[in-house]
């Protein structure tokens, strides 16, 4: 997975008149994280209803997500503020750019807002996300910008914002 993150990132570099091996400074000690993630059938719960997991966009530069092939679950905003379904394609990732990514292109590769809503009442639903992040200590810099934020500031941010650790 990281091979597949590193040619991805070369190939937005090229795309971005940059170097094609940009990133690698950034991402030669990626803060990179693999879940596996299960959904049970909800046999038990209303039509309508599931478990799942809020609107969000991901922290790094890029997530890959394997996805089985059961019903839709995943749903992504598009550019008219519409929720879309992110239907399983057997043999091909589901990409989401994450708010690094986004950062670095001064939005014009924006971060994927999504949700997950599972409601099939007869099969679980698997999900393998692979999150290709930066180096912790990396500071990304917009394009024709001296500034920048670091990521493990960002991380921690959304991090502790995201939960509740006062319980």
């Amino acid at each position: 997975m990281l091979v597949l993150g590193y040619q991805i990132l070369d190939m937005i570099a090229v795309g971005n008149d940059q170097q094609k091996d940009y990133f690698y400074n950034l991402t030669n000690e990626s803060h990179w994280n693999l879940r596996v993630l299960s959904y049970p059938p909800m046999s038990d719960i209303p039509e309508g209803y599931g478990i799942s997991v809020g609107e969000h966009t991901d922290y790094g530069f890029l997530t890959m997500v394997n996805q089985d092939l059961n019903p839709t679950a995943i749903q992504v905003k598009n550019e008219n503020n519409e929720w879309i379904d992110g239907p399983p394609i057997d043999g091909a990732f589901l990409m989401n750019i994450g708010d690094m990514l986004s950062y670095w292109t001064n939005g014009e590769y924006r971060s994927t807002p999504h949700r997950v809503i599972h409601t099939n009442s007869k099969k679980p639903r698997i999900s393998v996300p692979f999150f290709f992040e930066p180096n912790y200590d990396a500071v990304i810099k917009g394009l024709g910008k001296d500034n920048g934020v670091m990521y493990g500031d960002h991380l921690c941010s959304k991090v502790f914002n995201n939960f509740d650790f006062d319980k």
